[in-house]
């Protein structure tokens, strides 16, 4: 896709100094012609997307990622029953849900019996610590909103972490670089500073269980920050989704425990997790791990404990070779591994089928008693679906 380059953010700069002389009023209108160019080269990808029929209607940005008309969008619209897809020019088209992916809270929709032309994307290059960005949403029935900032860093977890205040209705929005292309899709926002009472993030997902957004929440909720998927993450997403319904992520195969401050002592690390079980024949297996070994890194990044371990191999991709550091006999090493695809059944996944169902009995006085025994089944199957996720997953943090 062309996207014409543009460069706000020093125009910005240039016209806060400008101000105090007779330049200032040409360079607010140089900043002015750069900021429409910007909103409007996203005009033919950029859509807002509005969810109803649920428990409430909901209103989110979307990306179109190819001709066929899907839609990469925040996973907190699956939420809704029915979805509706409007362009900046007017134009409006119902959308289906294809699938959602709970770790990175995004979703897929795809917009019915309708093809596009959408030329192929821009690689862009990696983002520096304090590169300056722009988030382009659609917020409800407002024009295109723009918010700045700046990049902070990539997490762990494989996240972008940015200094972002995000306007409500742009999750799902396009985070852009200094030239206009696309890096990123919001997909939280961390409300600190809002109301002035403490900070939590605004999560785009609907997983009743762990995923990543969480997990940031917990670590570093009350920070100021947005988090955003990579563009190409998102579109590696996007495509597993369409192709198979899933994404496939890494897998170790191994159980874990967290170690007391007196093994940390002893093994003289920070922090770490002991290897408790090692599944015969496992990624880790082959590697040569082995049960009491002490892992400390995982591709550079620190291991605070087993939900951070669990959460960086789940965000790599089957066949992906990391370095995972550990110490052994009070000797460090590093071992490297090629993960391998984790089991479907060990995620806590789409709950769209339990939402549907609670949905559905809320209305059960229109239904009758019949009606009753039968969702009554149906969530008794969906509890006993999640009770045995719920078990595989603690299986694999080493509960």
């Amino acid at each position: 896709m062309s996207i014409r380059g543009t460069k706000l953010i020093p125009l910005i700069v240039g016209a806060a100094i400008g101000l105090s002389n007779q330049t200032g009023a040409g360079i607010l209108k140089s900043l002015d012609s750069e900021l429409n160019a910007l909103v409007r080269s996203t005009e033919p990808y950029l859509v807002t997307v509005r969810g109803d029929g649920g428990w409430r209607n909901l209103v989110a940005t979307g990306i179109v990622y190819d001709d066929a008309g899907h839609v990469i969008t925040s996973s907190q619209i699956f939420e809704a029953t029915g979805f509706n897809v409007t362009f900046k020019d007017g134009r409006s088209f119902p959308a289906l849900k294809v699938g959602v992916d709970n770790f990175t809270g995004l979703a897929v929709l795809k917009i019915q019996g309708q093809q596009f032309s959408m030329p192929s994307w821009p690689a862009t290059g990696p983002l520096e610590s304090g590169d300056w960005i722009t988030l382009v949403g659609n917020s409800y029935d407002k024009p295109s909103t723009v918010n700045f900032g700046s990049f902070h860093e990539r997490t762990e977890e494989g996240f972008l972490s940015l200094s972002l205040s995000a306007s409500p209705g742009s999750s799902g929005g396009a985070i852009l670089n200094i030239d206009g292309g696309i890096v990123g899709v919001l997909v939280a926002r961390d409300n600190a500073g809002n109301n002035g009472v403490g900070g939590s993030l605004s999560l785009i997902s609907t997983a009743a269980g762990p995923n990543a957004l969480r997990f940031l929440e917990q670590m570093g909720g009350g920070s100021g920050r947005s988090y955003a998927v990579p563009f190409e993450t998102a579109r590696f997403v996007a495509a597993q989704i369409i192709e198979k319904g899933h994404v496939s992520r890494g897998y170790l195969g191994l159980r874990t425990q967290d170690i007391s401050s007196e093994e940390k002592q002893k093994y003289k690390v920070e922090s770490g997790v002991k290897v408790a079980e090692i599944d015969q024949g496992s990624s880790a297996d082959s590697a040569g791990l082995q049960k009491g070994d002490i892992i400390v890194s995982f591709d550079t990044y620190q291991v605070k404990d087993r939900t951070s371990l669990f959460y960086m191999v789940r965000s790599h991709k089957p066949g992906d070779s990391v370095e995972l550091g550990i110490v052994r006999d009070n000797r460090k090493m590093e071992l490297r591994v090629c993960l391998t695809e984790a089991p479907e059944e060990n995620f806590i996944g789409n709950f769209g089928s339990l939402s549907a169902a609670l949905g559905t009995a809320k209305d059960l006085p229109a239904n009758g008693l019949d009606g009753l025994e039968s969702e009554l089944a149906t969530l008794r199957k969906e509890i006993d679906r999640l009770h045995s996720q719920l078990s595989e997953l603690k299986k694999e943090l080493g509960k």
